[in-house]
């Protein structure tokens, strides 16, 4: 009973791909967002099955070191964003994961906003676009 209780479930990660972002069966070329949390991750595939991962970058979830991981050139540094969507009249939680060629255009997010703990309170539209290459990048534009 107690841990029914428990099992509240997490927020849903946004997938990105195919041009869009995915939260669960909806798809979405734009998100209003509130960006409550960054934190740096690393991830480990073997395919498309995740092997290992460490939400701390420094160890992994099997114990190891991330520093002297033998698997660590192949491991994806990814940026973790805990955020509240806009969804119709209500905001709903969610985690979106960077991929690192999307470092460039939340850095730039970044040094518009200027000090990183007034990120919570300014809404930031996301934008999925397709390259020609097949890659799905993420824009972030500072709404207010």
């Amino acid at each position: 009973m107690i841990e029914q209780l428990l099992q509240t479930g997490r927020a849903p990660f946004i997938a990105v791909r195919d041009g869009q972002l995915h939260i669960g069966a909806d798809a979405f070329d734009k998100l209003e967002v509130f960006i409550h949390e960054i934190r740096p991750v690393r991830k480990l595939f073997d395919g498309r099955r995740l092997a290992c991962y460490s939400l701390d970058c420094r160890t992994g979830k099997n114990g190891r070191f991330c520093e002297i991981c033998p698997d660590r050139s192949d491991c994806t540094r990814r940026l973790q964003l805990r955020l509240l969507y806009i969804r119709g009249e209500r905001q709903e939680p969610a985690i979106l994961e960077l991929p690192k060629h999307s470092f460039r255009a939340f850095d730039e997010l970044l040094q518009q906003v200027g000090d990183i703990r007034q990120l919570p309170e300014i809404m930031v539209a996301v934008n999925a676009v397709q390259t020609a290459t097949g890659w799905t990048n993420l824009e972030f534009q500072k709404l207010f």
